[in-house]
């Protein structure tokens, strides 16, 4: 006599509730959805054995959307040790690119603390404020981690401004560095995201990491250069020119100019994940 195998109920997942600026109700992805279903008939063990697989294309590995989801879903339940794991996890995860995104910060370990201040508290908070998180969770980060980076620089630039003159003194000492910082966006505002859009303010933080990235006198060229407009070279020995305030030749600045160009499309290719 043969018995069929007793019916499994799918464990419901919790369904967002937030909107976005079309009005509509944010959706996880359907790969999401299964992940946390299976997840949830997991056993604690089983779960933290699950969400310890490293490798995306492994059998069993669980998006950090759904990692969200299991930590938000173990606070409410009052289970310390599955929220506590499953946290760890996750932030062994983020760590790589929130540790890049306020690298050039002078206090970057207050500064990443920040970050994940602010992102447990957006999942752990008892409204829908976090949801986003459950959607695309890398993009979300990379914007937190955008507003603790520009809060710390403001911060970084007041201190330097009140202990020297607000000048650009790597250069002439005459101009001020936030009256050139309108035309930076030849160089690098171009390959800027449009579909996700950017405040002004995060635009201006990330403006400035970019330039971060380049190294001197490579940084110095290039601001010389795209930003105040100075010629590498000229026939008029009156005129003062890249080459001649760094004291080396126009083919040498062509060099660093090329390089800073390839160092911010590798930026840009970051910005676009």
């Amino acid at each position: 006599m043969s018995t069929k195998p007793p019916n499994v109920t799918p464990v419901s997942v919790e369904p967002l509730t937030r909107r976005n600026t079309s009005g509509k109700v944010y959706k996880r992805s359907s790969a999401v959805e299964v992940q946390i279903s299976a997840a949830l008939s997991l056993s604690d063990e089983e779960l933290v054995s699950r969400a310890s697989i490293r490798e995306e294309t492994a059998n069993g590995y669980l998006q950090e959307e759904s990692l969200v989801y299991l930590i938000r879903t173990s606070y409410q339940r009052k289970n310390n040790f599955l929220c506590n794991k499953l946290s760890e996890i996750l932030l062994t995860r983020c760590q790589e690119q929130v540790a890049f995104r306020v690298r050039a910060i002078e206090q970057k370990d207050d500064a990443f603390n920040d970050v994940v201040r602010v992102l447990f508290e957006k999942i752990l908070a008892p409204d829908n404020s976090g949801d986003f998180l459950q959607v695309r969770f890398r993009f979300a980060l990379k914007r937190i981690s955008i507003s603790i980076f520009h809060q710390y620089y403001r911060d970084q630039i007041e201190e330097r401004e009140n202990l020297r003159p607000s000048s650009f003194q790597s250069l002439d000492g005459q101009e001020n560095e936030k009256d050139d910082w309108d035309q930076v966006h030849v160089a690098i505002d171009s390959d800027l995201p449009v579909e996700d859009s950017f405040s002004s303010v995060e635009l201006e933080s990330l403006k400035r990491e970019a330039l971060q990235i380049l190294k001197e006198p490579i940084r110095t060229a290039f601001i010389l250069h795209h930003i105040k407009g100075w010629q590498i070279e000229s026939n008029n020995p009156k005129e003062i020119t890249v080459s001649g305030y760094l004291e080396t030749t126009p083919r040498t600045i062509r060099n660093w100019l090329q390089q800073a160009e390839k160092e911010l499309r590798k930026w840009r290719g970051d910005h676009h994940e």
